[in-house]
């Protein structure tokens, strides 16, 4: 760990944190492991491989941990005993791990949130942040393969599931749509942003009562949530 984050110097890039329009090349570079060996910096996905495979080649008790938005580096060894490693503070030993989203990332057993994940589920989860790259420049055919090679390494979280929607929803192919966005709700049943989805969803094919009724779910779980509150207003 000192050789990784202190000698090497590998660190977190703030410039990712600070930066409020990402560029297709932006997320090239944070998703790049070449880059992040050749500057030594990156975002916390691309960090944690870096750390995990070296940890495999040394035969080490790594597994990646996950929390919706964020992974990080967890060691295990035979008696159980877990040190959790944040890539992105230098190696900080941390567990106060929450989900945004308002999951309960430890205590469910049909997620795989907070729990040890073995190499492929962390593939999973990097062809997932690929595939949301790919939506974000267009590339609908693309994303749409490595977000169901994620759902095939690691099928129980709800992001490539939501990025499924959402890239069907673009397609205007609603049926399956809705049915990736139900699926995220299985893992994660208390998303707004999805109920407002399948609202909207809803609302365009003219089925005002279903649109009303998961946009008023979306604003029971965020009384916040603009675009809900926006949209159940038309259908009044």
């Amino acid at each position: 760990m000192n050789i990784f984050f202190t000698e090497e110097n590998f660190s977190f890039d703030e410039d990712f944190k600070n930066n409020q329009k990402l560029t297709y090349n932006d997320l090239i570079k944070y998703n790049s492991i070449q880059n992040a060996l050749k500057t030594k910096k990156s975002i916390c996905l691309t960090i944690s491989l870096i750390y995990l495979m070296l940890g495999d080649i040394l035969n080490l008790p790594l597994y990646g941990g996950l929390i919706p938005g964020h992974i990080y580096v967890r060691y295990k060894d035979e008696t159980k005993c877990c040190i959790n490693i944040e890539t992105t503070l230098k190696g900080f030993e941390y567990y106060g791990y929450m989900s945004k989203a308002g999951l309960d990332v430890y205590g469910s057993y049909k997620n795989s949130y907070g729990k040890e994940l073995n190499k492929y589920q962390v593939i999973g989860a990097y062809l997932n942040n690929l595939g949301n790259l790919l939506i974000s420049i267009g590339e609908l055919n693309k994303a749409e393969i490595l977000l169901k090679k994620s759902i095939k390494y690691l099928p129980s979280i709800s992001e490539p599931y939501i990025n499924l929607g959402i890239l069907y929803d673009e397609l205007n192919k609603p049926n399956l749509s809705i049915k990736y966005y139900f699926d995220s709700l299985k893992i994660n049943p208390e998303n707004d942003f999805v109920f407002t989805k399948i609202g909207i969803i809803y609302f365009n094919q003219s089925r005002m009562i279903k649109a009303r009724e998961y946009l008023e779910k979306a604003i029971k779980i965020n009384k916040d949530n603009k675009e809900a509150i926006d949209f159940l207003n038309k259908t009044r």
